[in-house]
């Protein structure tokens, strides 16, 4: 009898529960889960598309010119389906697409659903953020939860990481798609592609990418797809850099000095109360022999960035 987890809304877990063998270690049936999705699929369409054939278009009562003496082809009325504004031949009409399916097929299609699923979730280690922000995303539409505020009060996250995670589920499938797997996209990425598709200006160029990229096998490793994405519309376009801080500190764990990554260039933060004149005169002449070593003209951003060193409280 298989056994799961039981999580509460903080992530714990708190308990386990037994599930029926008859219904979550059933025998997977293929065939029945495919015709149920194929009869879920059929059951969506409207089915009302629809064209005029030649007898219901208006017009082309009278033969348009005499049987014999013309040097034409002989017609009898401009609305044959050679004409222009003639009808249509073998169009689409207005017609029930569902299709039916046995009950007894149709459980043990979800009968065999239900069983990989709950094998699929044994051999999961952790949860993707992508994943995440589908499932906060469903929340919300669910009315589970009012606001984002909410769901970061009761998994006891910051709003914003609940934020990058709901962008992350508005990107549409084609870009989602351009990736080998959804687990591969980082949280951080959502935010830079998200506002490139809301760009007018670099919407089309992104999907039309994404679109190129879905199409390629094997598909490039994840974060070269970004990095695609990213400059489809401009080329040799760098991804954003994000800037959190990283706080360097001393041994006792007192805080020392930060950096900020920009966009073009690296910014040592120093406290003004512990810069004086005579550190910052060693400070300059140490430094370009630090960045003349090949170790750390690699880390300098491909030794085009240049390292600005700023007073805190300052610019």
């Amino acid at each position: 009898m298989p056994q799961v987890p039981v999580y509460n809304l903080e992530g714990k877990q708190v308990d386990t529960i037994d599930l029926n063998d008859k219904i979550f270690a059933a025998p997977i049936k293929e065939v029945a889960i495919h015709q149920a999705a194929v009869r879920q699929l059929a059951n969506r369409r409207q089915g009302n598309a629809a064209t005029k054939t030649r007898a219901a278009v208006s017009g082309g009562g009278s033969k348009p010119w005499r049987q014999k003496g013309t040097g034409r082809a002989r017609q009898g009325s401009t609305r044959a389906p050679q004409w222009r504004h003639g009808g249509i031949v073998f169009g689409p009409h207005p017609r029930d697409y569902s299709q039916d399916m046995p009950r007894k097929a149709r459980r043990a299609a979800v009968r065999s659903l239900l069983t990989t699923k709950v094998t699929e979730n044994r051999l999961r280690v952790d949860i993707s953020p992508y994943e995440r922000g589908m499932s906060y995303a469903r929340w919300l539409r669910s009315g589970h939860f009012q606001s984002q505020e909410d769901i970061a009060r009761a998994l006891k996250v910051s709003p914003a990481q609940v934020s990058r995670l709901l962008k992350l589920a508005r990107l549409p499938t084609v870009v989602v798609d351009a990736f080998a797997s959804p687990v591969e996209i980082y949280e951080a990425w959502g935010l830079d592609l998200i506002e490139a598709l809301d760009d007018p200006t670099r919407r089309q160029a992104t999907i039309t990418q994404a679109r190129a990229i879905g199409t390629q096998s094997p598909r490039p490793q994840s974060k070269e797809v970004y990095r695609q994405l990213l400059s489809s519309a401009a080329p040799g376009r760098r991804p954003k850099a994000r800037s959190h801080d990283e706080v360097v500190k001393d041994a006792e764990g007192r805080p020392q000095f930060r950096i900020r990554q920009l966009r073009n260039c690296i910014a040592l933060l120093l406290p003004v109360e512990r810069v004086s004149a005579k550190t910052l005169a060693n400070i300059r002449e140490k430094l370009p022999g630090i960045l003349a070593t090949p170790a750390s003209a690699e880390s300098s951003v491909r030794a085009t960035s240049t390292v600005a060193l700023k007073r805190a409280g300052t610019g």
